[in-house]
This record gives structure tokens, sequence and C-alpha cells, in this order.
């Protein structure tokens, strides 16, 4: 009896430890060593369940397998190439440093196998992050434009010292970013957070935030998705809004405009909706516009200056901007770093090889997922259409994707798990 409650005791540690490490993954801000929270607790949870189990576990499913392995072939490409040292110890460290998320993965589905219902501690775990997310995003609007105080650098920077930056600024204009330095590292979770909340307050606050986040990826990502579970809503028949949801709309617009009225905050919402506008149809694009779009123009001049093994295997993880700077001198101080655009960087971090690989991987989970569940489907488009204007492929959403893919394979709804 005493080793059954031990046993319980530690089945119940390792579901609390999941669940936080889970909420933390898409909070950037939160690193030590200059590496994300996130990776650190992969690291700890993989090296107790090997201890726990005395077993190295790893995925039967070829695609994901090969889509890790084929991180290491791409580095070894960038060591047998003509790129600086640092971009070298770039391709195999961020490819070493997928392990543990490999590993958790592999260890996930072993915990599923055991009767331990993972897909829905990921999913009440990512509920919780939203939460957490729009909260955060909600104080620094408050701090930012009532005491014009910007409350991540205050204390991820200036206090705790765990980052170098922790503030969205474009074009020397501030926008909130939840627990993060970027907004658009919330698309994603918002696009998650939009899906498996029914809850439609929630979703109105997710779409204001995605209006006032500054970050085309991450709105049109909210918008696109409310669009197809919209669709998909109206092709089942339910579409149903009472009156007391109405009412409630009715209260919090008044609310919201005795705050904006309070702060004075009609002009900066005015600037959010002009610059929002031009970046989407505006003759004049941004600075930043124009170098994502000129990302795909761009590859065909990359092919004709990279070796044949460059381009079926790539330069290397997180390598894809050496070419961008050998050709403009962009970025050309930074150690290294990798082209703002999903598509662009796997063809060319990864090669043909992975990106083709990697995108199977995708359309597989998506096309599959939409006979289970129509959410498969929009959560997995979405993410691909963020895609093509900046990376959104991070390690959270990897591993979001990832689970549904093994829930597929295990002929289980990753939706309905909960």
């Amino acid at each position: 009896m005493y080793i059954e409650k031990k046993g319980y005791s530690k089945n119940r540690l390792i579901c609390y430890y999941i669940t936080l490490m889970v909420i933390i993954s898409s909070m950037f801000v939160i690193q030590f060593g200059n590496k994300q929270m996130f990776l650190w607790m992969q690291i700890l949870f993989v090296i107790f369940m090997v201890l726990y189990t005395n077993k190295i576990c790893v995925l039967p499913y070829l695609i994901i397998n090969f889509i890790f392995f084929e991180l290491f072939i791409s580095a070894a490409v960038a060591f047998t190439s003509s790129m600086p040292d640092n971009y070298k110890h770039t391709a195999l460290n961020l490819s070493i440093m997928l392990l543990p998320l490999y590993f958790t993965l592999s260890y996930s589905r072993r915990l599923l196998l055991r009767g331990h219902n993972i897909f829905a501690l990921v999913i009440k775990a990512l509920k919780i992050a939203v939460i957490i997310q729009l909260t955060w995003f909600g104080i620094q609007m408050l701090c930012y434009y009532g005491l014009g105080l910007d409350i991540n650098k205050l204390i991820f920077v200036d206090t705790f010292h765990l980052v170098d930056n922790a503030s969205f600024i474009r074009n020397w204009v501030w926008y909130p970013s939840g627990l993060t330095w970027h907004s658009a590292i919330l698309g994603p979770l918002y696009v998650f957070g939009f899906i498996i909340f029914n809850n439609p307050y929630i979703r109105v606050l997710i779409l204001i935030e995605s209006i006032f986040c500054g970050n085309s990826t991450l709105l049109i990502g909210v918008i696109l998705c409310a669009l197809l579970l919209f669709v998909g809503a109206l092709k089942g028949g339910k579409i149903r809004i009472s009156m007391r949801f109405l009412i409630a709309f009715f209260i919090i617009g008044i609310l919201g405009f005795l705050v904006i009225a309070r702060y004075d905050l009609i002009e900066k919402i005015q600037t959010v909706f002009i610059n929002l506008w031009l970046r989407f149809f505006g003759g004049q694009k941004d600075d930043s516009t124009l170098a994502h779009l000129g990302y795909y123009s761009d590859y065909l001049k990359i092919v004709k200056k990279s070796t044949l093994s460059q381009i079926i295997f790539g330069y290397g993880f997180g390598c894809s901007g050496y070419t961008i700077t050998t050709m403009y001198n962009r970025y050309s101080l930074a150690s290294t770093w990798a082209i703002e655009s999903d598509i662009v960087n796997i063809l060319v971090s990864r090669g043909i090889v992975g990106f083709v690989a990697y995108y199977y991987f995708l359309f597989t989970t998506m096309v599959k997922g939409a006979k289970i569940d129509y959410r498969y489907f929009v959560f997995i488009m979405v993410v691909i259409v963020q895609g093509f204007g900046y990376n959104v492929q991070f390690d959270y959403v990897y591993m979001i994707e990832a689970l549904m893919y093994i829930s597929i394979k295990m002929k289980l709804n990753f939706f309905e798990s909960a």
C-alpha cells in the first residue's frame, strides 16, 4: 500500500509539473542563463523520467523522428561550409537544444499509454497561459498609458536582469506584448485560446488585444481563426447569440469607452489603427513589411549563391539570416539570426528536404485531424498562414502540433480530451 501511494504521489507530481511547464512555455521573458525557463523545465522533466522509468523513450513516428534528425544533417552541412564559426556553432547548439522537446514528447506519449490524460493537462495549462497573457497584456497597457511605465522593462530587465529586452517597440512606438518581447510570439497562443475558449467574452478580449498589439501576424491569425470557426459553426447550425451576451457586451463597451476617455487614449488608438491599415493596404509599406515580403524573392538569389548540399539540407537551424547578411549586410552586427518568415526560414535553414518533411507533417496533421475535429484544421491552417509573414514555429507551438499528431495516431481527440 505504501508503494502504491508513493507511486500515486509521483504521478500527481508529474502531472503538476507538466501543467506548470506548459503554462510558462510562451513566457519568453522568463529566462535563466540566456535560456528560456521552458527549456530548463523540459530538461528536468526528461532527466526525472529517465530515472523514474529506467528507460530512454523514443517516438515510433518516422516523420517526427526525421524532422529532428534532419536538423543534425543541416548542422553537419553548416560545419563543412564557409560560414563563420558562430553560425556553425549555432546550427549545432540549437539542434541539441531541441532534443529535450523531442524526449518530452516521447515521455508524454508513454504517460498517455499508461493512462494519464496528458492532452487534458496540456489543454488546461494552455487555457491558464492564455488568461495570464491576456491579463498581463492589460496590466501593461494600464501601466504604460496610465502611468507612463514600461512594466516589462522594469521587472524583467532592470530589476531581475532575466533578459536584455522585454519590450516590443517598432518605429519608436511602444506596444504591449504580454510576457514576451514581441507580440508575434503570442500569435499561435491567442489563436489556440480563441479555439479552446467557448466563452465569448474571452474571445472578444483576445480580439481587442490583437488589435492593440501592433503586430499584423497576431491580428491576421485571430481574425482568420474567427472566420474559420464562424464558417464551421454556420455549417453545423451552432450560431446562437443570447440576450445575456448582448447585454454584457454592451456593458463592456461602455466600460471600455470610460477607460479610453479617462486616460485620453483616443489618439493612441487612432495611431494603432492607422499603422495597421498602412501595413495591410498602404501603398507605402514600412521597412519591416517590405523586408518580410522581400524574403520570398530573395530565395532565388540565395539558391544561386548556395551549394547543392545547402539547397537540399539547409544552412543549419537558426542560421538562415546569414544568407541575407551576405547579400544586403542586414543585421551585420547580430551574432546569428534567422529569416523572419517561417516559410523561407525553414526552406533555407532546413533545406528542401527539411522543408518538405516539416510541411508534410503540418498538412498531414491538419487534413487527418480535420476528420476527427474541425479545430485541428483551424489551428494548423492559421499557424501556417501566420508563418508567411513571421516566425511563429516556436518550441511551444511545435509541442502543440506534435501532440495533435500523436493524438491522431492514438485515435484520440486532442480537443475533447478534457
